[in-house]
């Protein structure tokens, strides 16, 4: 659950209506994404690290439930504090990369001690699939498309050891023949196979929230999206934004942030 931020005790003047933020204003849900875009910045700096090693305040509240469980920076972490579904579902996917990295390290499908950071917390999540279901949640259908071959051998073939992965589809064959448990789950993962496959022709990705979407043009290279940025936080009377916007690096940017303070109304200033 989100913080309740107020100044002073003072009831919001503006309320934004979205089942995500609630009551939030766009100037308390901005203020928000701003702390965890740094958060988030801090983590890349960091990742590998172990959290002792590293300053727990800069982090984020949400990193310190993930003491006992991980106790290092992993990209997981970082994806769990993203609020755009795609770029969680990319960075839990390079937890993935970082756990198959690790196992083939420690001998090809071994677990040893030393993958669980990126493998098994925080929540003791599966990365791959945490990733596929941020796809999901995202409506980027085709994108799942591209990783389903990784995610049936992950479910049925990860688990058999030294053996070409020929072999392995074969000898998944011959245990389907005999393990009626094995062989409803194989079935029901296919008609979920073939169910992703009709959505990615049928479903279109979903748009981002606009605080989110606008809080991340306003970062962005392109100068018309910083600037549709910039109208949204005039128009949602977010003042911080704008002011910070006074020194973009892009002279017109900076100074359509500067027209636009100036047509604050006065009780917005």
């Amino acid at each position: 659950m989100l913080p309740v931020i107020t100044s002073g005790g003072v009831k919001p003047k503006y309320k934004v209506i979205t089942s995500e933020w609630g009551e939030y204003t766009e100037e308390e849900i901005t203020a928000i994404l701003e702390t965890t875009r740094k958060e988030i910045d801090y983590c890349l700096q960091n990742v590998g690290k172990k959290f002792a090693e590293v300053d727990a305040h800069k982090m984020g509240e949400d990193s310190k439930s993930q003491y006992g469980s991980v106790g290092v920076i992993t990209y997981g972490l970082i994806a769990y504090k993203h609020r755009n579904f795609s770029k969680s579902a990319e960075y839990f996917y390079r937890d993935w990369l970082e756990l198959k990295k690790c196992e083939e390290a420690n001998g090809k499908g071994d677990k040893k001690e030393g993958c669980g950071a990126f493998g098994y917390g925080p929540g003791d999540y599966n990365p791959l699939i945490s990733a596929i279901e941020q796809w999901k949640y995202a409506g980027m259908y085709d994108r799942v498309l591209m990783h389903y071959e990784e995610y049936f051998d992950m479910a049925f073939l990860s688990h058999m050891r030294g053996e070409t992965h020929q072999q392995k589809k074969y000898r998944l064959d011959e245990q389907l023949l005999h393990d009626e448990v094995l062989r409803k789950k194989h079935a029901a993962f296919m008609r979920e196979w073939e169910n992703t496959k009709k959505l990615a022709k049928t479903v279109k990705p979903k748009s981002l929230d606009p605080a989110v979407q606008n809080h991340e043009w306003f970062y962005s290279e392109k100068q018309e999206e910083v600037l549709k940025a910039l109208e949204y936080y005039y128009q949602n009377k977010v003042r911080f934004m704008l002011e910070k916007a006074l020194g973009h690096k892009d002279p017109a940017v900076a100074k359509k942030a500067r027209e636009l303070v100036d047509k604050l109304p006065a009780s917005d200033k």
